[in-house]
């Protein structure tokens, strides 16, 4: 899981400064604070977005399991 957090973070951390720049870039300099307030609470947006990617990744594990054992092999079943 820390693979997953450390992957989310990073990429939130890139997207928002992606963001910050472009509203440099417009000159918008209103939308570059409001980009910088969010940064200053990233430790709340970033514990949501992981939360959402670990939510998402156990959600395709248990739709890959179909109980059909064969393609399964080795797989624990999350429900039969």
């Amino acid at each position: 899981m820390k693979h997953v957090e450390a992957q989310v973070s990073k990429a939130w951390v890139n997207d928002y400064l992606h963001l910050y720049l472009y509203a440099g870039t417009i000159g918008d300099t209103q939308w570059q604070c409001d980009i910088m307030d969010t940064l200053r609470n990233a430790d709340k947006e970033i514990t949501d977005a992981v939360r959402s990617a670990i939510q998402t990744e156990l959600w395709k594990q248990y739709d890959f399991y179909d109980g059909d054992d064969a393609r399964n092999e080795g797989k624990i079943p999350l429900i039969k």
